[in-house]
């Protein structure tokens, strides 16, 4: 975290408000009631501000925050000056290039930037190191985020690489659709997940529309035929 947001910490007060979020973080619940207490006495609560940059590229990683609610985007700027989007940190998750910079000592890559607004915990730099060393429960937790996530920065590099713009857009409404076949989600919003113009990715869409593989309304857009846009991310 920045310094300027130091002022809006204020401490776990008891044991009791941490134990709150136990069942959030597989990790503290896990954890030995030492650990437990350690974390109580550590942790403190952040209220983070929609938009607010939580880190710039190059920033030194001097906390480690575990998200109780609110999303945070941690996305790059491409070569043509276009954000992309690396993953998205919500509740009852924490940030791997973080976790990856605390460990390997090494400035943030990229840019992560409140979506809205987050109440997180927070743990100072210094202290999840030294508890990768004194607590075996820990150092798996972050050894599992590192190898988790970076399979998900990996897999966007390579899109954006060498994946074709229909093939990407693709994508990304796929995923998006897992859930409902409605999506409420904007022209830009897409642009900003795959590193495009939104111009592009509406000429794009609109080339969808004409296959009837979706139908578009103002910020919705609607999955028709998800198998024909399952071939066009084979072709990547």
């Amino acid at each position: 975290m920045r310094n300027n947001m130091r002022n809006n910490m204020s401490p776990a007060r008891t044991e009791k408000d941490v134990s709150n979020f136990l069942e959030l973080f597989p990790v503290l619940k896990e954890a030995d009631s030492s650990a437990k207490k350690e974390f109580s006495q550590t942790a403190r609560f952040q209220n983070i501000p929609a938009q607010k940059i939580i880190y710039h590229t190059g920033d030194e990683c001097k906390y480690f925050a575990l998200v109780i609610s609110g999303s945070i985007r941690v996305f790059y700027n491409t070569p043509t000056g276009n954000e992309a989007t690396y993953y998205r940190v919500k509740k009852g998750e924490c940030c791997v290039l973080t976790a990856s910079c605390l460990m390997n000592g090494t400035t943030f890559p990229a840019i992560a930037r409140a979506e809205e607004d987050v109440q997180a915990l927070i743990l100072p730099s210094s202290i999840v190191r030294e508890w990768t060393h004194k607590h075996k429960v820990w150092s798996e937790y972050i050894l599992s985020i590192i190898s988790s996530k970076m399979t998900k920065i990996a897999t966007t590099m390579n899109h954006l690489t060498f994946c074709t713009l229909n093939c990407r857009i693709a994508s990304v409404l796929l995923e998006k659709s897992e859930k409902s076949s409605t999506l409420k989600i904007t022209h830009n919003e897409i642009a900003l997940e795959i590193g495009s113009a939104r111009e592009a990715v509406s000429r794009t869409l609109k080339e969808f529309e004409k296959k009837e593989l979706i139908k578009m309304a103002r910020n919705t857009i609607e999955i028709l035929n998800p198998s024909g846009l399952k071939n066009i991310t084979t072709l990547c």
